[in-house]
C-alpha cells in the first residue's frame, strides 16, 4: 500500500471498529497501516472481509491476524508456493536459471536437490515431492534464515565453470509480474489454482 490508499485502508478498519463495536485510535489506525503496508489495499480489503465473515470471537483483530486472514495458513502457503514451483518447471525448465517471489522457496529446492532435480523429477515421484515440498517449506517459513537469492540453472552453472561469465544471463523472475496481477485481480494470494 502507499499513502494514497489510507482513505480505502480507514475505511476497512471502520468496518472491523463497527463489527467488533471497538473504536481505535487515530495511532493504532497509523501503526497498522505501516505494519499492513507491504501487501496491497486489494489483498488488506480481502483479508479484512475474509476476517468479518469468519472471526467468531469479539476481540478486534492484531496485525497478526490481518495477516493471517490475506495471507491464509501456512497450509495454504505451502500449496500455493508448490503450484508457484510446479508451473515454473513446465515453462521457465532446468536451463534457465530463476528467482521466486518468496525466497523460501529457493531455500526448499535446495534442501530438496536443486532446481535442476526438480525440474527432471518423474510423474510417479510428483505427490511425494510435493508432500516433501510443503513439509519443508512449513518448517522454513517465518526463520530467521539467509535464503538463496535465487536457483541456478544448468545453463549458468555451465557457463559459470567454463568462466563465460559474459554469458551469463538474468535469472526469470517467477512468477512474471502479469501472473501477479492476474491473481490479484482473481481473488488474492488465496486463489489456489488446480494442476
Amino acid at each position: 500500500m502507499t499513502s494514497k490508499d489510507f482513505k480505502r485502508f480507514s475505511c476497512a478498519m471502520a468496518a472491523l471498529e463497527e463489527n467488533f463495536d471497538y473504536q481505535c485510535s487515530s495511532a493504532k489506525v497509523q501503526l497498522y497501516f505501516s505494519e499492513l503496508s507491504d501487501f496491497s489495499i486489494e489483498e488488506v480489503e480481502l483479508g479484512v472481509r475474509k476476517i468479518l465473515k469468519e472471526a467468531v470471537y469479539p476481540k478486534f483483530p492484531t496485525i497478526g491476524a490481518i495477516r493471517q486472514a490475506i495471507l491464509g495458513s501456512a497450509e495454504e502457503q505451502a500449496i500455493l508456493a508448490w503450484q508457484k514451483v510446479f508451473k515454473a518447471v513446465k515453462i521457465v525448465g532446468q536451463y534457465r536459471s530463476v528467482q521466486f517471489d518468496d525466497p523460501v522457496i529457493h531455500s526448499v529446492i535446495e534442501l530438496m536437490g536443486g532446481w535442476e532435480n526438480i525440474c527432471i523429477m518423474e510423474e510417479k515421484e510428483l505427490q511425494w515431492r510435493q508432500k516433501e515440498f510443503i513439509s519443508l517449506y512449513k518448517v522454513l517459513q517465518g526463520r530467521n534464515v539467509k535464503h538463496p537469492k535465487y536457483l541456478f540453472g544448468i545453463s549458468e552453472l555451465q557457463n559459470i565453470q567454463r568462466g563465460y561469465r559474459e554469458a551469463i544471463e538474468q535469472p526469470i523472475k517467477w512468477p512474471p509480474i502479469r501472473t501477479k496481477e492476474l491473481e490479484n485481480s482473481k481473488g488474492g494470494r488465496n486463489a489456489i489454482v488446480g494442476r
